[in-house]
């Protein structure tokens, strides 16, 4: 194995230059394991964050649980108000139709 590495240090014109590569490399895995540090602390935040949605996704669910009655309730309420406003209006309408058409006979 030693005379591989040799031939291969050896087609290289600049020895310099991979013994400086050479240097870098500690400095890389050390690099290398900082980012790996950071990315474990946010996997870390996330599944932290996650858990929090989670949490309160259900605190959600179980208050529209609760008040699904009562928004049904309200829901049947605003129907029939609008029905109620839409009839309203159409008989508004009609009687001013009428009137004119009554005007209109006068004149």
């Amino acid at each position: 194995m030693n005379h591989l590495g040799y031939s291969y240090i050896e087609n290289f014109e600049d020895i310099n230059k991979l013994k400086s590569e050479l240097e870098e490399i500690p400095e890389n895995i050390q690099k290398y394991i900082k980012e790996e540090e950071k990315l474990d602390n946010n996997n870390d935040q996330i599944n932290s964050s996650l858990e929090n949605i989670n949490k309160s996704d259900k605190k959600l669910k179980f208050v529209k649980k609760h008040n699904s009655k009562e928004q049904q309730k309200q829901m049947i309420d605003d129907y029939h108000s609008i029905v109620m406003q839409q009839k309203f209006i159409l008989a508004l309408g009609g009687i001013t139709l009428l009137s004119l058409i009554i005007l209109n006979s006068q004149i």
